[in-house]
Formats: C-alpha cells, structure tokens, sequence
C-alpha cells in the first residue's frame, strides 16, 4: 500500500512538473507574440498585429490585457463597435479595469457618436483613478469639443496637480491659453511641456506656438514697448488683517517689461532678441513674487549656472525662426551637443511636490 502510495505521489509530482512546464512555455509564447504584435502595430501594419495578438489570445484566452489590446487594435482600425463590445466584456470580468481601460472605452464611445456616454466612462475612471492624467485629458478635451473652455482647462489644471509629469494635459491647456488674452499661463505649460515630451512632433509645434505667441505679446518700436501677456490683473481684497496677494500675470508682466527694455530698440523681436529677453528676465525674477513658478524657473537657473541657458532657448523656441536658428548653429553647434548631453542627466524637477499650475 505504502508502495502505491509513493507511486502515485511520484506520477502526481511528474505531473504538474509538465503542466508547470507547459504552463511557462506558454508564457512564453505569448509574449514572444506580444511583443511582435507591438513591432507589426508600431510600424502600421494592423492587420498583422491583429492575426499576433489573436493568436496570444488562443494560449492564454481569459487574459483581459491581451484582450484589451485586441480592442486597442480595433479602436485603430476604425472599428469603434467592435472595440467597445470587446471592452465591455473584460470590464464584465475585471470591474476595476485600469486607466488605460476607461480612456479607450470612452474614446470608443466617442467615436460612436455617444458623447454622453463617453463622458460617464471618463467621469468613472477619474472616481475609481483620481491620479490618472489620461483621464482628465479626456474629459477636457470633452470639453473643449462642446467650446466650454473654462471647464475643459479646469479638468487640464486638475490633472497637472494629480499626475504632474502627464505631458498631454500641459499640452492642451498651452495650446488654448496661447490663443487667448493670458498668453502668459501658455507660456507656463508649454515651455513645462516641452521638457516633459523632448523630440516629439507635438514639441516642435509647441516650439512655433511659444515663438508666436510671444511675438504677439511683445512690440517693441523707436522709444515705444508693449507687454501684453495677460489682460486680467484683477486684484481681490483681502481678508480683514491680511496682506494683498497680488496674482502671478502682475508679477510675471511687470518683471518681463522691465526685461525686454534690453530689446526695445530692435528693428524686430527674432529668435535672438527673445534669447536677450528671456536671459534678462531671469535676472529680475523673484521666486518670492510667485513661489508656484519657481519649478521652472529654478530649472532656467540650473540651465543658466551649467552655461547652457542661450542654447536652451534657442532649442525652445527654434521652430518659430528656423533661418536664426540655422546660423546660430554654424558658430554654435557645440553648445547645442552640451545642452543635448546635459538633457540625457538631467531634467525639470516636476514631481507630485513640484509642478506649475494656474492659481
């Protein structure tokens, strides 16, 4: 007895040595496969990340990731129903989802014509993930659809304070206020943007907006200056026993007035005035003026103390005057390398204790 007893523990042992096996050349598989759908989707081609992703699935066929990447696929290819289907059964299985879940799901709805819809996923996934800056994204771009601009900055400021190195939602609200009388809280976000997503096709667009933008807020003529970053420096009344707080657009205007005197009379404000400008005016700030800003322009300083401060903003604005940029880089092509190998070191201290947003 005792004989069959061992036997059968022995074949029970061999046996879930193969499944254990089994089990991991499974894994193995599908990640191989995986990562092949990932290289086939990456490169445009679809079809084939679906036939890989598809045949993941088939190893391992209740794994909800591969699943959600299937619908990924779809989402792609146009196949806005098919992707929502999917997504609603592996919300079925996994309730919590991710992030990642409920931005696609309601992107899908949105696709299908479901505002409303999408709207009520995105608002979900914020209650069950109020750290997810994807989210917030979503929803103000929500916004920003149905022009209520207000509310969709207001949903782009709340995800910069939950998820400060999200690049999009400093993207976004660069963009808008770039467009607007308070230029200067474009100009916050976007050059914070550029930092967070170097060498990107939206960079070099942010690059031409700030170029732009500060074209049109700064006029300079014989003897004549104009600042206009902001048109709204309204001043609350403090509180019985307490001090005026004057608001960020009062300080930043006056001290970039007083830094632009160094350009005044220049026949126009080109990449290198505005190197001139931004150089001066770091100068003159006073972190205590408005502490919120000091992240960046803490990171200004660094740049400016490691020598690299007039590469810096040449690199920030030089999609704006690319025939300047051109003939800076033929006598300076080697602070352009410092700068480059100094970024590959070091980057914007932005952290969940550390980041600019509007107050």
């Amino acid at each position: 007895m005792r004989t069959r007893t061992i036997l059968c523990a022995f074949v029970l042992t061999i046996a879930v040595i193969h499944v254990s096996r089994a089990q991991e050349d499974n894994k193995a598989i599908v990640a191989d496969l995986v990562k092949k759908s990932f290289a086939a989707t990456d490169g445009g081609d679809l079809d084939e990340g679906m036939r890989l992703m598809e045949q993941a699935l088939k190893y391992d066929p209740e794994n909800s990731d591969l699943k959600y990447e299937i619908a990924y696929i779809q989402y792609s290819r146009k196949e806005y129903e098919k992707a929502r289907v999917i997504l609603e059964e592996i919300f079925a299985q996994r309730p919590k989802g991710s992030p990642e879940w409920f931005q696609l799901l309601g992107n899908a709805y949105d696709m299908l014509g479901n505002p409303k819809k999408a709207i009520e996923t995105y608002e979900s996934g914020i209650e069950r993930y109020p750290k997810a800056g994807n989210l917030y994204l979503e929803r103000g771009l929500m916004a920003m659809t149905a022009k209520d601009y207000d509310k969709a900055m207001s949903f782009w400021q709340r995800g910069i304070k939950a998820a400060p190195k999200f690049p999009s939602n400093y993207y976004w609200a660069a963009t808008l206020y770039c467009q607007s009388s308070e230029r200067v809280w474009g100009i916050m976000y976007g050059e914070i943007f550029m930092n967070l997503e170097p060498g990107t096709a939206r960079t070099e667009k942010m690059s031409k907006l700030l170029y732009d933008t500060y074209r049109d807020a700064i006029q300079v003529g014989k003897d004549t200056m104009s600042i206009a970053f902001s048109q709204n420096l309204t001043v609350a009344m403090p509180e019985k026993g307490k001090k005026i707080k004057l608001p960020f657009p009062f300080f930043y205007d006056m001290r970039m007035s007083l830094a632009t005197i160094s350009v005044m009379n220049a026949r126009r404000v080109g990449l290198p005035q505005l190197d001139s400008v931004r150089t001066m005016f770091l100068e003159v700030w006073k972190n205590e003026d408005a502490p919120n800003a000091s992240v960046l322009f803490d990171w200004q300083k660094t740049l400016r103390d490691a020598g690299l401060l007039e590469a810096y903003n040449y690199w920030l604005l030089e999609k704006g005057d690319e025939l300047a940029m051109s003939a800076w880089l033929r006598k300076n092509q080697s602070k352009m390398d410092a700068l480059i190998e100094f970024f590959g070191n070091h980057r914007i201290g932005i952290d969940a204790d550390h980041y600019f947003v509007q107050e």
